[in-house]
Order: C-alpha cells, then sequence, then structure tokens
C-alpha cells in the first residue's frame, strides 16, 4: 500500500476531508488520500472508489500512512476522543490538513490532526488543539483557545479571547462573544449567541443562548 493519508470515519464529514486531502495534493501540499478507516461494523467496503478498512486492520497498514480524525456529528461529538487510543495510533501518525484557500495566522498554534477546511479563518495567537475540526466559512478570533477534539460548525464564529473546552462542539453559524468559555463536552446549538459562559456537559442554545439540558 502507498503511504497516503487514512480518514478515520465514512460520514459526510469524511468526504469533505477527502476533498481537502485532495485539493492539497493537487496544490502539491500533500500526499493523496488512500482510504478510510471504518468506526461502525455497518460501513461500506468501498467508499468514493477508495478502500475502507476495518479498525483491526489498522496495526496491519503501512506504518508511513498518516491519519485524521473525520468522526463526529452533534449526536457522536463526545466521542471523538476516544478514537485515538482505540486504533492505538501515536500522535505522530496524525497529520493537519489546511485547505488552500483557508486563512490562518502565522501567529496561530494548530495541533495534531487538526483540519481547517475552506475559507475558514483562524487569526492571531488562536490555539487550535489536537484533532480539532473547523469547519467552512468557520472564524476563530485572536487569541481564541479550542480543545482537543473540538468542532467548530461552518459559519461559527469565535470572537476574540473566547476558551472552547475539550470535546465540545459549536453549532453551524453560532457565535459565542470576546471573553467568554464554552465548557468541555458542550453543545452550542445552530445559529445560537452565547453571551455567557457555558458550563461543562451542557447544551445551549437560542438567541441568546440558554440551558437546555445536561449531557450525561
Amino acid at each position: 500500500m502507498t503511504a497516503g493519508i487514512l480518514i478515520i470515519g465514512t460520514g459526510g464529514t469524511c468526504i469533505d476531508i477527502l476533498e481537502i486531502a485532495e485539493d492539497r495534493h493537487r496544490a502539491g501540499l500533500g500526499p493523496p488520500c488512500i482510504g478510510f478507516v471504518a468506526v461502525h461494523d455497518d460501513a461500506p467496503k468501498s467508499l468514493e472508489s477508495l478502500p475502507v478498512w476495518r479498525e483491526a486492520d489498522v496495526g496491519s497498514l503501512d506504518a508511513d500512512a498518516l491519519f485524521v480524525n473525520g468522526t463526529g456529528s452533534p449526536n457522536t461529538y463526545a466521542q471523538r476522543g476516544d478514537i485515538p487510543a482505540r486504533l492505538a495510533l501515536s500522535a505522530k501518525r496524525f497529520v493537519t490538513l489546511v485547505h488552500p484557500s483557508a486563512y490562518v495566522s502565522s501567529r496561530a498554534v494548530l495541533g495534531r490532526g487538526v483540519v481547517i477546511f475552506p475559507q475558514a479563518v483562524v487569526h492571531a495567537r488562536a490555539v487550535i488543539g489536537d484533532h480539532a475540526l473547523v469547519l467552512s466559512r468557520a472564524l476563530i478570533g485572536h487569541d481564541c483557545r479550542v480543545g482537543d477534539h473540538c468542532i467548530v460548525a461552518a459559519g461559527a464564529q469565535l470572537t476574540g479571547r473566547v476558551a472552547v473546552g475539550t470535546t465540545a462542539y459549536i453549532g453551524a453559524n453560532a457565535t459565542v462573544l470576546g471573553d467568554l468559555s464554552v465548557g468541555a463536552q458542550s453543545l452550542v446549538g445552530a445559529g445560537s449567541v452565547v453571551t455567557r459562559d457555558v458550563t461543562p456537559r451542557q447544551v445551549v442554545a437560542g438567541v441568546p443562548a440558554r440551558w437546555r439540558r445536561n449531557i450525561t
């Protein structure tokens, strides 16, 4: 097997990540995608004309193969952090992908396995944790801190100095106002405007965002 990128997961976000890898490869910015790794037993055997390996196959794959975690939705995001350990993959096996159309400040810091989608913006002194996904047109303002395994969905905006805890989910077109925090494993509903801190493991939604339920 030729060394390249393997995307963990087989959902729609994974197809988007495939296209990011393809665009980067065409631009001479990185290796091609060579397949997917399924995290569900009912996954197909191939996807977009590429093979889909099972978790049990990972140990036998080329040692030079790189990985990126494409799992996670508003219903499953809390399990994203379990994937690297479950597959027994070291940190150095994960690749960071930035689409050529995205803007990432030279003063920003990106962790391992991060994916920055088309037209996303990451401003100065922002820190994006390992395995985080910043989807299309999302904006990460200056001095923000986005924790490991987070998803910042399409069009979401984190204004300056926002802190987002590990494995949180910021819904599409949501806005978190400056100097606020969103706790670990919390979910901010699509289109919400967060005007006060969100404690860990809460679901908030609305304008302004209000508590809806705790995550148990």
